[in-house]
């Protein structure tokens, strides 16, 4: 596909305004690496990711003017003067970057969407990506973050309701706690959009879209970029045509050199374990599905096994334990990710977005172990359409069980080549692409 230049000869600014939540960092670095490739400019905004960003390759311009303070340490009666001197600064500096950068696209973290308003007042377009399945409500689609696999029965439909209603009960609860956290302390976790909104006149209750989960923001005029494929989704009644875009996984194929990496021995087939990027999320529970895993493939000569743990006192621990050395299994702190799965027969993982769409992209079928957040509807989606299965029973004979019954069965391997290549038919058709330039010349 040739390369993009919006409006033939003027190259487009895109800026992608991220946190430091690591997750979502991974998350879009193969968005952006695409946008690059179409031909557009691309910029990172950051608090606190920027090494690891431009490590990445890309232009970090650090803002820590919107760092938030914590005001809750602050005396009662000062909150409210100090909310609006940290947002006067916040203000200043979006005027100031705005004015040197002329974007011609914002792309928001959903995390920090309560400062869109500022932006919406100075006319800068925006939208918002998103790393999860759609969040949108759906008769026929537990919440996001349910582990459900919806059976479209009168008793499944009633499941559904069911887990809707727990979501939306826990969300009316959450909204009552910031209600009184307001009475009784000045602030609480919505008071600085509230606040923004009211400071610039933002129609903050024709704009707000309510989908029952406290962290999630959406605008009526934020569009959303879904960087996954509607075909990993569950089927649904209905979609919101024109703000929720699925562009696709926006995987990018980062095989490198392996050289100084020494794959196990032997010519078996070949595990890769790997339970996430985010050391502080590493605990007891982690290590002990490592160690069966481990466990698993030193009673299987015919298998091989490479660990990667992102955590180095962990692969200490796991090494420490071995009674003997396996040339069969290899345990590291970190691998060459797309090598090692573009080599191996199942991936054990997390959960995680991106590792799951990185498995698809090479073809591996996939055991998951979900701990929180989007990770069990990823996994519930993961096993609903056939790539793998979830583990539920952390012990080495059900891990060892999972690996022969994934392994051996064919089944899983053509599902996930089918879902492969619906992956490829959002680069073919250029979706990315055409949905840039409809968000971008769409005033």
């Amino acid at each position: 596909m040739s390369q993009v230049s919006i409006h033939d000869s003027i190259k487009k600014t895109i800026v992608f305004f991220v946190g430091d939540y690591l997750g979502h960092i991974y998350a879009v670095v193969g968005a952006a690496k695409k946008m690059l490739d179409l031909g557009f400019d691309v910029k990172f905004f950051t608090i606190g990711s920027e090494d690891k960003i431009r490590q990445m390759g890309f232009d970090a311009i650090v803002v820590p003017e919107f760092d938030e303070p914590d005001f809750k340490v602050l005396p009662k009666m000062s909150r409210s003067r100090e909310i609006d001197l940290w947002l006067n600064k916040v203000n200043e500096c979006i005027e100031r970057v705005m004015a040197d950068i002329k974007p011609d696209l914002i792309i928001f973290d959903p995390f920090l969407l309560m400062f869109y308003p500022y932006f919406w007042r100075l006319g800068v377009r925006c939208a918002s990506f998103s790393s999860k399945p759609l969040i949108e409500s759906d008769p026929l689609v537990p919440p996001f973050h349910s582990d459900l696999i919806p059976q479209y029965t009168k008793l499944g439909i009633a499941r559904i309701r069911y887990e809707w209603a727990k979501q939306k009960l826990g969300y009316f609860l959450y909204r009552f706690q910031c209600l009184v956290s307001e009475l009784m302390t000045g602030i609480s976790h919505r008071t600085v959009m509230l606040r923004i909104a009211e400071n610039v006149g933002f129609p903050i209750k024709d704009e707000y879209r309510v989908r029952y989960f406290s962290y999630d923001m959406c605008f009526n005029s934020v569009p959303e970029l879904l960087f996954q494929a509607k075909e990993f989704d569950f089927p649904r009644k209905s979609y919101r045509e024109g703000h929720s875009f699925f562009v696709g996984p926006c995987i990018v194929d980062a095989i490198t050199s392996s050289k100084g990496f020494a794959f196990p021995e032997g010519d078996g087939p070949l595990i890769y374990c790997h339970l996430g990027t985010v050391a502080t999320q590493f605990d007891s529970e982690k290590l002990k599905l490592y160690e069966c895993v481990i466990n698993a493939v030193e009673d299987n000569e015919s298998l091989r096994l490479v660990v990667s743990t992102c955590h180095e006192l962990a692969t200490e621990l796991l090494k420490a334990k071995r009674k003997k050395i396996c040339k069969r299994i290899s345990i590291n702190t970190s691998v060459p990710q797309h090598n090692i799965l573009s080599k191996s027969s199942l991936l054990v993982t997390h959960g995680g977005g991106t590792s799951i769409k990185e498995a698809i992209h090479h073809g591996v079928p996939m055991l998951a172990f979900p701990r929180h957040a989007d990770q069990p509807g990823s996994v519930a989606r993961l096993v609903f359409h056939g790539l793998g299965e979830r583990i539920r029973v952390v012990s080495t004979k059900s891990v060892s069980r999972l690996i022969e019954k994934v392994v051996g069965d064919e089944r899983y391997k053509t599902a996930v080549l089918k879902m492969r290549d619906n992956f490829e038919l959002y680069n073919s058709n250029g979706v990315i692409d055409k949905v840039l330039k409809e968000i971008i010349d769409f005033q």
